[in-house]
């Protein structure tokens, strides 16, 4: 089932995790001038396969399609990105695509947080796991890579199985 779509207020960048699989879909969320355009051209530009791209930057309109949440960039934004103290920037931008986790900026982020998630649509609508960060670009990816090939164990991601200690 689809669902209409809202407008949020939010970043997602398309990032390349890898040199040739797919992109994935991320949120960066968090109040006004907590550093989320910051973050996001920090994923793009670091990028080492030069894959990533902004899909949407400040306002991203969201919409759940057969459970998912997917992103897309309202046309009167797309392909710009707030660079902080210097004014608006043109850059390439991804197609619409499915959200695969949210970061929250959070200046004080917990070492070992718990399960958390990103409901963008309330409750009843599709959520992703929401991870908090201090906004290191390479620390996120690393993350993100790890929890993806499934050796991370945090936030929902339990992909590695759990071997029962000998007596």
């Amino acid at each position: 089932m689809n669902a209409p779509g809202l407008i949020v207020h939010a970043s997602v960048v398309a990032l390349a995790l890898d040199a040739d699989g797919p992109l994935f879909g991320l949120a960066l969320t968090g109040p006004p001038g907590a550093g989320k355009s910051r973050l996001a051209a920090e994923l793009i530009a670091g990028c080492a396969h030069r894959r990533s791209r902004l899909l949407a930057d400040d306002a991203v309109l969201i919409h759940s399609r057969e459970g998912r949440l997917v992103a897309s960039a309202p046309p009167s934004t797309s392909g710009t990105i707030e660079v902080f103290g210097t004014g608006l920037a043109r850059t390439g931008h991804a197609p619409p695509m499915s959200v695969k986790a949210a970061a929250a900026l959070a200046p004080e982020a917990e070492r070992l947080p718990p399960e958390q998630s990103w409901a963008p649509l309330g409750p009843s609508g599709p959520r992703v796991p929401l991870y908090k960060t201090r906004g290191s670009a390479a620390g996120l990816v690393l993350f993100l890579r790890s929890v993806t090939s499934g050796h991370s164990r945090t936030a929902g991601h339990d992909a590695v199985p759990v071997i029962p200690e000998r007596p």
